[in-house]
Order: structure tokens, then C-alpha cells, then sequence
């Protein structure tokens, strides 16, 4: 399985503005900085939490065994689909048909065949799956205790160059998934 976000968030679940609130910073000397520490944090708990955090494009290439129904779509929450697309023995793609199968749940999504479904005749990039995952394209759509340990993971990173390992791993038991 290869995950690639193909479209990257257009905005940060945390403002400058707010972070700096929250760390009770008055100045903009470190700005650029903390817009850097935002991305870099957002970026870090959405790999290492199987999730999508603000509205972005994943593209999840296949093979054979993993095209199998159903089809996990990791980084939850699901939005939608794009395409889904099957490649034959000589690579040539053809996409399948939303007739053919339906998408159960959104944290996390998979893709049930229904009837005949779909025919894999390639062991490897079987398939290629395109969706948008994420909580939604604003900062608001993004629940707040997400955005708080957020705000604590830029703090720390912020005053002491790293993110504490408790801070990580309470964040993980609240926020990740597992890998399917």
C-alpha cells in the first residue's frame, strides 16, 4: 500500500494568532516561525495518527491482496470519492463503476463490492483509490481537543524543541487509528 496526499490542506487546523495566544506570546518575531511549527506538528500527528486533520486529497495505490473487498481507506475522516480506478495484466486502467460497489462508514471508510464488484488480474498497483479525508477546510471543523493538543504539541516544540512523549501518546489514544 502507498498513501500519497496528492492535495495537500490549504489551511492549518491552529492561526498563528491563536497559538500565540495561547503561549503568551506578544511579538511577532516568531511568527514565521510558529506558522512552520503549526504545519510541521500537523503533518507529524497526521502520520503518525493514520489521520487526515484538515481537508486534503489522498491517493492509495494497491496491490492485488490489499484491492481485495473491502478496500480500507486509511487517515480517516472519509469525505469522498473520487475515483477507483483497477489495472489489467498489461496495465491499462479502467475505472470501476459506483454500481459495482458502496462506501461503509467515514472513520474509518472502506469499499464494499457489491454483486460481482470488481476484477484484479495484476499482483502489483492493482488499483488506485483517490479520496478526500479530512474534517473539513476550515479551523472551526476541526474538533477542539484536536486542536488543543495541536496548540500543546507547538508549545512544546515552541519552548523546549520537542513534543513531550506523553503528549504524543495522549494525543494517539484519543485521536489515531491503527493501521489497516
Amino acid at each position: 500500500m502507498n498513501i500519497d496526499v496528492t492535495t495537500a490542506p490549504t489551511i492549518e487546523p491552529l492561526t498563528t494568532t491563536t497559538v500565540k495566544a495561547a503561549l503568551r506570546i506578544q511579538h511577532s518575531l516568531d511568527d514565521d516561525r510558529i506558522t512552520n511549527l503549526i504545519t510541521a506538528v500537523r503533518t507529524d500527528a497526521e502520520e503518525r495518527g493514520h489521520i487526515a486533520i484538515n481537508t486534503q486529497t489522498i491517493t492509495l495505490d494497491l496491490n492485488s491482496d490489499e484491492a481485495s473487498s473491502p478496500v480500507w481507506l486509511p487517515r480517516p475522516p472519509f469525505q469522498s470519492l473520487s475515483s477507483f480506478v483497477v489495472y489489467d495484466e498489461d496495465g491499462v486502467s479502467s475505472s470501476v463503476s459506483s454500481a459495482y460497489y458502496y462506501i461503509n462508514g467515514n472513520d474509518p471508510a472502506h469499499i464494499v463490492s457489491q454483486d460481482d464488484g470488481w476484477t484484479l488480474s495484476r499482483a502489483n498497483k492493482a488499483a488506485t483509490v483517490v479520496y478526500i479525508a479530512g474534517y473539513g477546510g476550515s479551523v472551526a471543523s476541526v474538533p477542539m481537543g484536536i486542536r488543543e493538543s495541536l496548540t500543546q504539541m507547538v508549545g512544546e516544540l515552541y519552548e523546549e524543541g520537542e513534543v513531550k512523549d506523553k503528549t504524543w501518546s495522549d494525543f494517539l489514544k484519543t485521536w489515531g487509528h491503527d493501521v489497516y
